[in-house]
């Protein structure tokens, strides 16, 4: 398990009055967790290069394309290797196949159909692969040891990704994803991928970004609504996907699912993002970081709560004011 950098025990923000501002510490520390992860990056930063074609810029190999655009400064996109699917870190491990369940259907039938009972516990799925159940209630895809093809209705996420994609510069919240054609309610959009690393190891990290106001950890959190602990966190800040550039809203159009289907493991499941309403054509993307749970005034008058806390600039007329 790669160690970011020594641990002193304290808030890294205490050495720094206002690391946010200090760009000389922030580009120290993503140089420091460059170098740790450098064996890793090498083995994949060869295969979805950033390369031009008639003056844009999009990732080598990624399917369907995902381009890359600035129009606001110069600054380049840096100290990012492009992955299309999971890595796992030292002390994780994938979980047993073998302990995978198969559906009835078999190729020649009407596998997953409406006139059909559900593959699992519920049908995920309308006929036309868009999501037919309500939030928070997690997708339980068809498997590898299904007997039904990758055509299945009930095989949504493991396809991947159907739309092109454009990450962009905004002028006050970084990089951010827009919408290249309409997208049509409870469409799957993109999974979150990155390193998946232990709980740990993911508090550790989480200390060190929290101390730069940036964080692309995302616990695979489907055990803790069940009362269960959390074991596994998946890291995109160097290493993921289009998903890695998705922007926080107090008022999202993206939700949140969690999806089994290589893994009959409770702590380990996939994240995937699905459309909550119709996006139009060049709208950002976006997700509630915080999942709705804080109120407007809910951290406000508490200067320690606040210190580190990162400024809401979605505009929306629900906004919180704050991140998280």
């Amino acid at each position: 398990m790669p160690f970011i950098m020594p641990y002193t025990g304290k808030d890294l923000s205490e050495n720094y009055m206002n690391p946010i501002k200090n760009i000389e510490y922030r580009e120290r520390f993503t140089k420091a967790i460059d170098e740790s992860l450098k064996n890793i990056r090498k083995q994949h930063s060869e295969n979805h290069p950033l390369v031009e074609e008639d003056g844009r810029l999009y990732f080598k190999g990624v399917n369907p394309r995902v381009w890359l655009v600035n129009e606001v400064d110069d600054e380049p996109l840096r100290h990012f290797t492009y992955l299309t699917g999971l890595i796992l870190s030292d002390g994780v491990t994938k979980p047993d196949e073998s302990f995978l369940e198969a559906c009835d259907c078999n190729i020649r039938s009407t596998c997953c159909r409406k006139d059909n009972e559900p593959c699992h516990d519920t049908q995920a799925y309308t006929s036309r692969g868009t999501l037919a159940i309500p939030p928070g209630t997690a997708i339980y895809e068809c498997t590898s040891v299904c007997r039904c093809t990758t055509s299945c209705r009930n095989r949504v996420v493991q396809r991947g990704r159907q739309m092109e994609l454009e990450v962009f510069k905004t002028f006050n919240k970084g990089w951010g994803v827009r919408a290249l054609t309409t997208i049509q309610p409870n469409t799957f959009v993109e999974e979150y991928i990155g390193e998946v690393i232990g709980e740990e190891e993911g508090q550790f990290r989480g200390s060190l970004y929290d101390s730069i106001s940036l964080s692309y950890l995302f616990d695979m959190d489907f055990a803790i609504r069940h009362g269960l602990e959390n074991k596994y966190v998946i890291d995109a800040f160097h290493l993921g996907n289009v998903s890695r550039f998705i922007n926080h809203s107090c008022a999202p159009n993206l939700k949140v699912h969690s999806v089994f289907y290589d893994s009959a493991d409770v702590y380990y499941h996939r994240i995937a993002f699905f459309s909550n309403r119709r996006i139009e054509k060049g709208e950002e993307l976006t997700l509630d970081y915080g999942g709705g749970y804080l109120g407007v005034n809910d951290l406000e008058g508490d200067q320690e709560i606040t210190r580190n806390r990162m400024e809401c600039h979605c505009k929306a007329t629900t906004c919180r004011k704050w991140i998280y």
